[in-house]
């Protein structure tokens, strides 16, 4: 991977994250309407870190993220399946 692509990959990874908190965010204020957007805007932030700070340190230290992104991408399945209206 070039580094541009690398640069690319990485500012994907972060959008993802706040599309991710975002989601989670209108899922809870869908169910429970009267909690304060603030609150829970600051569990699910602290949530993603959970999630996310693992691949921010590998990418910064350069080792391999295939296992942390897997993790990821599990946790994105398991919220989008669960955030499903039919």
């Amino acid at each position: 991977m070039t580094e541009d692509e690398q640069k690319l990959f990485t500012h994907l990874l972060f959008d993802h994250k706040h599309l991710w908190i975002a989601f989670q965010e209108t899922k809870h204020l869908r169910e429970f309407p009267d909690d304060d957007p603030e609150d829970v805007h600051g569990r699910f932030v602290d949530a993603a870190y959970d999630v996310y700070h693992p691949l921010e340190e590998a990418l910064l230290e350069g080792r391999p993220i295939r296992d942390i992104l897997e993790t990821i991408l599990l946790a994105s399945s398991i919220a989008q399946n669960e955030g499903k209206v039919f």
